[in-house]
């Protein structure tokens, strides 16, 4: 089977990170996988294996077409008649907005595939038309509790870890204003224990402040809370596993998630995790783990 898969490989976003694990899953399975780049970084045979090398290099010719990117550029795929297109749902709501439904309605549109049961069995329950959970994964080679820390992240304090997004204030869906403030309230300066926030910047505009952003939040003074460290700089993901083994515990409130990567990635590595009970990372959160 040739199969032809589109969207956003180069970057440190979910997308980026769930296309290039997808593909390199269904290569492994033996499938003649094709790439439809949504763009391709300058410089970037440094950044790929020599198979992935093969792949970005070659034409694509395709029986179809998984698009792993935004509705709109899915929907523009469907005027290339193709035998057929499956888009991959990731949305972080238990509906569906009109203009997916709309897209995802289509009779080029064979089947849906989502990332976790949260999302098949309430927002994709709308759909006539079949629906496959392919959950997202990890890689044991960068996510495993044999992982050694960074050497620059890890101290004798007990570490909360937050990872995600952070670029909308209050209405960041990542929910870290609501972290924030309880750890400020808390815990005090004379306490040992701290708070990592790692911020992927991927979804950050151009001369966004995060210490304005902080400061929005009015948050207690510098000198009567514990200590909160901010990282803003881009790590590659292959090196997050040794972020994850720096901290004791991974605390993601967020307000809305597809699957939650950053959760089943610190798990990997032997972390608890305390997130929202609401969302795709239920799926595997639960209280038995």
């Amino acid at each position: 089977m040739k199969l032809n898969i589109q969207g956003s490989w180069f970057g440190e976003t979910g997308y980026n990170i769930h296309m290039r694990g997808l593909t390199n899953g269904l290569m492994d399975a033996g499938i003649d996988i094709g790439l439809d780049l949504d763009r391709v970084n300058e410089g970037w045979q440094k950044e790929v294996s020599e198979r992935e090398r093969l792949i970005i290099e070659k034409d694509y010719r395709n029986e179809g077409t998984i698009c792993i990117t935004m509705p709109e550029i899915a929907e523009y795929k469907l005027y290339q008649r193709l035998p057929f297109l499956i888009p991959f749902c990731v949305t972080e709501t238990d509906r569906l907005h009109p203009n997916w439904k709309r897209i995802l309605s289509h009779p080029n549109v064979t089947r849906v595939f989502t990332p976790s049961k949260f999302l098949a069995l309430g927002a994709l329950d709308e759909l006539d038309k079949p629906v496959d959970i392919i959950p997202h994964g990890f890689d044991p080679r960068f996510f495993n509790p044999l992982i050694e820390p960074a050497k620059d992240l890890k101290t004798d304090e007990f570490t909360f870890l937050f990872v995600g997004g952070w670029s909308q204030g209050e209405k960041d869906r990542k929910g870290l204003p609501i972290l924030l403030r309880a750890f400020t309230e808390e815990f005090k300066k004379d306490e040992k224990v701290r708070l990592l926030v790692k911020i992927n910047t991927s979804y950050n505009p151009p001369g966004y402040s995060f210490a304005q952003a902080i400061e929005a939040l009015k948050l207690k003074p510098m000198e009567q809370r514990a200590k909160i460290v901010l990282i803003d700089q881009m790590l590659k993901h292959s090196d997050m596993g040794k972020m994850y083994k720096a901290a004791d515990v991974l605390v993601i409130p967020t307000k809305g998630e597809a699957f939650c990567m950053p959760a089943i990635e610190a798990m990997a590595c032997g972390l608890p995790v305390i997130t929202t009970d609401w969302g795709g990372q239920t799926d595997y959160v639960t209280n038995k783990n």
